[in-house]
């Protein structure tokens, strides 16, 4: 069940940001649809045409994934995207430890990049990082997740903080959260390795021609798509995917391998397909 609006999800959520999932369960007149993710990372009911295969109208059902709340049980597969060879950032790669503060270090000395928490806490104001010791002071990265959204001003739009409300009893004793939204924001999920294994982190970034399509829908709460300097939105995350293939001794198909997950794979640990 989905934790931002109760749809029964038959145990599958959509993520938030990431393209290309998608969820089957019922909508809210009980019957069988596919929730797959606009370009603002929102999770919309659609029933394909029968003639076409095409998605139908969309309800209006947003279907939000708490992705900094739910259970390991509940998260979604991450996107079967991979780091291409012409440096756009779309990609999976594993890594871990020092990778980590490797690839943050690379973020931050960066003069205005900055890294948004996707989620916040619950009952609290989204948090925005500037530097990697106040990451890692404020996420475990050997033992929790730390899903994040990399922004610049030279990006142009500004990022929309959305004030979530959660369904009643959905998380005991809180009331919401709020989520980082914006058609540009580059996704940057670092996964903590679970049980031995190695789960795949996450670089990537909706296309303008994807958020073209779902502007009609949102452009009342996400503002307009040309508001956002997309060559500057694919620069930004094209420089940061370089640098990380850059960082890679070994690859897992079109995977690379980190340096201290590779050592983690040297120990005995494996690789997971999806986060």
């Amino acid at each position: 069940m989905c934790t931002k609006c109760g749809v029964a999800t038959g145990g599958r959520e959509p993520g938030s940001g990431d393209s290309g999932h998608e969820c089957q369960g019922t909508d809210e007149s009980g019957r069988r649809r596919t929730a797959e993710l606009d370009a603002g990372g929102h999770g919309i009911w659609t029933l394909a045409d029968t003639k076409t295969g095409r998605p139908g109208s969309a309800t209006a059902a947003s279907c939000w994934r708490s992705l900094a709340l739910a259970s390991s049980a509940e998260r979604l597969a991450t996107s079967q995207s991979r780091c291409d060879n012409h440096g756009m950032a779309n990609c999976d790669f594993y890594a871990a430890g020092d990778d980590f503060s490797r690839i943050l270090d690379f973020v931050f000395d960066q003069s205005d990049w900055l890294l948004i928490e996707h989620a916040s806490r619950p009952d609290s104001p989204l948090r925005r990082f500037g530097s990697t010791s106040e990451i890692l002071g404020a996420f475990d990265l050997g033992n929790s997740d730390a899903l994040l959204d990399l922004y610049a001003p030279s990006m142009g739009s500004p990022v929309v903080e959305e004030k979530i409300t959660f369904r009643p009893r959905a998380i005991p004793g809180a009331q919401g959260r709020t989520d980082a939204t914006g058609w540009g924001l580059i996704q940057l999920y670092l996964w903590a390795p679970r049980k031995g294994a190695i789960r795949p982190a996450h670089l990537g970034h909706n296309s303008r021609v994807r958020a073209l399509k779902w502007e009609p829908i949102y452009i009342d709460r996400l503002g307009s798509v040309d508001a956002w300097d997309w060559r500057e939105v694919e620069r930004i995350s094209g420089r940061l995917s370089r640098f990380i293939r850059k960082l890679a001794v070994d690859k897992s198909g079109s995977r690379v391998i980190l340096p201290s997950a590779a050592r983690m794979l040297s120990e005995g640990a494996t690789l997971a397909l999806n986060a």
